[in-house]
């Protein structure tokens, strides 16, 4: 994938970048910082003069707004994306299973 200025990226499986510029590898997105120029992302990470200290939660919201059909009516045990689509067979990643987020 394209990383683009402002990305949240998994890189080598236990590294986190955030970019402040394009660049192409192989990487799994994790977000994206918005409402941040190129400019101001280049300043806000010191544009790799040095290490910065930065915390991300996973307890602010998600991509998911509500859940259709209604939760009580759900099968139990359903596996679902971040993004509400039914997930069959879900690989490594942070699903959302009986109204919880988990990681497989």
């Amino acid at each position: 994938m394209t990383a683009l200025p402002g990305d949240i990226v998994l890189y080598n499986g236990s590294n986190i970048c955030i970019f402040y510029e394009s660049n192409s590898w192989s990487y799994t997105r994790l977000g994206h910082i918005d409402g941040l120029s190129e400019n101001e992302l280049r300043t806000f990470l010191k544009a790799g003069e040095s290490n910065i200290s930065v915390t991300l939660s996973l307890a602010q919201s998600t991509s998911i707004r509500s859940l259709s059909p209604a939760p009580s009516i759900v099968s139990e045990g359903s596996i679902y994306s971040l993004n509400g689509q039914k997930v069959t067979h879900p690989s490594k990643g942070i699903y959302i299973k009986n109204g919880k987020k988990v990681i497989l």
